[in-house]
C-alpha cells in the first residue's frame, strides 16, 4: 500500500501499476491480513507512535518470525518486540 500510494504521488498511477507488477513477479510469499494480524497491528499502534501501515508491517513481521528491514526511526522504538535490521534513516521532508 505504501509503495503504491507513494509512487502515485511522486510519479504516476502508471508507474505505480508497473511497480506492483514488478513486485508480483518476485519469488516471495504474499501474506494477506486477517483478524489475528489486525488485532496485533492495533495493539502495536496503540502502544507506539507508528502509522497504520507501519503497524501492519511490524505485526506481519512479528507473526511470521521475519526480520523487519526498515529505515524509519519510529520502528526502532519497537526494540526487542521483533527482529530488526535498520538501513540508513530516511531524511525528514521539510
Amino acid at each position: 500500500m505504501e509503495l503504491y500510494y507513494i509512487t502515485i504521488r511522486e510519479q504516476s498511477e502508471e508507474a505505480a501499476a508497473e511497480l506492483v507488477a514488478t513486485l508480483k513477479s518476485w519469488p516471495v510469499r504474499w501474506i494477506y491480513p486477517d483478524e489475528r494480524l489486525f488485532l496485533l497491528a492495533g495493539r502495536i499502534k496503540a502502544l507506539h507512535q507508528l502509522s497504520f501501515a507501519d503497524a501492519l508491517i511490524a505485526a506481519t513481521a512479528k507473526l511470521h518470525g521475519a526480520t523487519l528491514v526498515h529505515k524509519d526511526p519510529e520502528i526502532e522504538a519497537l526494540g526487542a518486540e521483533l527482529e530488526q535490521r535498520t538501513l540508513p534513516f530516511k531524511r525528514k521532508r521539510r
